[in-house]
């Protein structure tokens, strides 16, 4: 019944995967398994149950899969250990009558290989639990209008329960670095665009005239945030901080979100990269990504980067756009890693990026903030016409367009360098975030965009192919724009031929696609009149044959 299935690990939770080579007459789902190595199986637990079942619940109700069944053939599991090697399996669930379920079988006959939710290896991907538009938020602080208000709170407040589960283990890890290298009293060079969160200023603080500080001015308005980042400007250099202000904003961003820590004998080991910003949203309210390299050649080409813009203070000379449109090439083990830091004069990081979105096999997935006009999202789109190919992405804030232009419309510059509309279905699949409008049925409202957390969506990530021959992940504090590429101080990671890190990333950013995806479809006069579950086995016919199914398939499996 079931021909394969794999499990991809993110810090914030287990992707699984499984195909269906077969129709299975009245399969209502699937039981989800779980086992953590040297334990008995346990079954995992949905929160959705059936349509007729959806009087008399009460919220944050869930059931083992086993009585609600997953009526897809994906799941990522939130709840996985963090901390030990886990492995999953999946048992169809069949129709027993008119209102009863009953597993196929008791056990699954395959399983994935153990894996575990905490990365290894030179180059870890972290992540955060950024997602505000969630059920259990909504449940945590509530959804009144002051929801916004507990949630500023409890993001602000150090050993709240709330912001240290939103900050993951992504605001774990850069907290355990700096405080390693306060313990080694060891040389840490950091380059950031603002800075607010208490406990990174105070890692930072401790570090006295170990940190070494280059600090953006944000987008050099006059906000919140930037008034906080200039007062703790002045925090780290009481303290001793060796600080130097890069104010090069509006015009251009000192964009950055970087961190390189030395040894004891001044040598730069690792670099810590990402789209995080040090602030309490960057670390709590925002999807984000931080990518710890652990290369010596890497972490000294960002030394020696920063070191550049560190005695460039607040001017933006030629000279480091010139130097910019050098590539720094390197290897890790079978992989190739490309290195960028803009700006540049010739857009060699995007010419670069563009090359390797066209030569995708099997498609590409990404989350972007804002690529703007002449970024990469119009070779991304590009390709989404291919139908043979898997293309989804989350974009925060789409490119401006002419005022009279068409909501669902976008102008943008294409991989043939020139300017190409995409509309309609031609965009469908790259969508912006969304939370649910009102409560009804199984589901809350939820805390959307509003206030202080007008974003939602801040990672830059781009994948392509990662079950394929040539698996790319391209990540940074770059947002994949023109404006980064040429006005921006950013730095950008491509890496090459890292399988399984393509598919970590790959599958983080498809479990947020998943979420904001159901979410906008839940606000739809179609998506109000669902109910839950389905006692019947169309959701199951209705993929099984189907062409999008097996592009589904490949992109995950590698299968054919």
């Amino acid at each position: 019944m079931i021909s394969t299935i794999q499990a991809f690990p993110t810090t914030d939770g287990i992707f699984v995967v499984w195909e269906v080579a077969a129709m299975i007459p009245d399969c209502l789902g699937f039981a989800l398994y779980r086992q953590q190595q040297g334990k008995s199986a346990t079954v995992v637990d949905t929160w959705v149950g059936f349509e007729d079942q959806v009087q008399g619940h009460k919220a944050g109700d869930h059931r083992p899969s086993t009585e609600w069944p997953v009526q897809k053939t994906n799941w990522t599991d939130f709840l996985a250990p963090a901390d030990a090697p886990v492995r999953y399996g999946v048992v169809p669930v069949l129709k027993d009558g008119a209102t009863k379920v009953k597993p196929a079988y008791s056990a699954p006959a395959t399983w994935t290989d153990y894996v575990s939710a905490t990365p290894s290896g030179p180059l870890k991907p972290w992540f955060n639990r950024g997602t505000i538009s969630a059920q259990w938020l909504s449940r945590a602080i509530g959804t009144t209008p002051k929801a916004s208000q507990t949630l500023e709170k409890a993001i602000s407040t150090k050993g709240n329960k709330i912001r240290d589960f939103l900050k993951g283990e992504l605001g774990a890890r850069l907290l355990i670095l700096l405080a390693g290298a306060k313990k080694d009293k060891v040389d840490v060079y950091v380059a950031l665009y603002e800075l607010n969160d208490p406990e990174l200023i105070a890692a930072l603080t401790a570090l006295k005239g170990k940190a070494h500080v280059v600090l953006g001015n944000s987008t050099g308005k006059s906000d919140a945030t930037a008034k906080e980042t200039e007062k703790n400007a002045g925090v780290l250099k009481k303290a001793g901080v060796d600080i130097v202000r890069r104010k090069i904003a509006p015009s251009r961003y000192a964009h950055n979100k970087f961190a390189v820590f030395c040894d004891g004998a001044e040598t730069p080991k690792v670099v810590w990269t990402g789209s995080t910003n040090w602030t309490r949203t960057g670390l709590c309210t925002q999807n984000n990504n931080g990518l710890e390299i652990t290369d010596d050649k890497i972490a000294a080409a960002y030394h020696e980067h920063w070191k550049a813009i560190y005695a460039d203070g607040s001017k933006s000379p030629k000279a480091l756009a010139v130097a910019g449109d050098h590539e720094w090439p390197f290897t890790i083990g079978n992989s190739n890693v490309s290195v960028w830091f803009t700006p540049t004069t010739r857009s060699g990081d995007l010419k670069e990026a563009t090359k390797m979105i066209e030569d995708a096999e099997h498609g590409a997935v990404c989350l972007m903030l804002n690529p703007g006009n002449k970024g990469l999202l119009g070779p991304i789109l590009e390709k989404a016409q291919d139908k043979n190919l898997y293309v989804r992405g989350v974009l925060n804030n789409f490119p401006a367009q002419g005022k009279d232009s068409p909501k669902d419309q976008l102008q943008l510059l294409a991989g043939s360098g020139q300017q190409q509309v995409f509309k309609g279905k031609q965009i469908a699949d790259v969508i912006r975030p969304a939370g649910i409008d009102k409560t009804a049925d199984w589901w809350q409202h939820q805390i959307k965009n509003t206030g202080k957390f007008m974003i939602a969506v801040h990672s830059k990530v781009i994948v392509l192919d990662p079950a394929g021959k040539n698996p790319v992940v391209m990540t940074g504090s770059h947002n994949f724009s023109d404006r980064a590429s040429t006005k921006n101080d950013d730095n950008l990671v491509i890496i090459r031929g890292d399988s399984q890190l393509a598919l970590t990333y790959a599958a983080r950013i498809v479990s947020i696609y998943g979420q904001y995806r159901w979410q906008a479809w839940r606000n739809t006069p179609e998506g109000q009149k669902d109910k839950g579950l389905k006692r019947s086995d169309t959701w199951l016919s209705s993929r099984i044959g189907k062409g999008w199914a097996q592009i589904e398939t490949r992109f995950w499996l590698g299968t054919a």
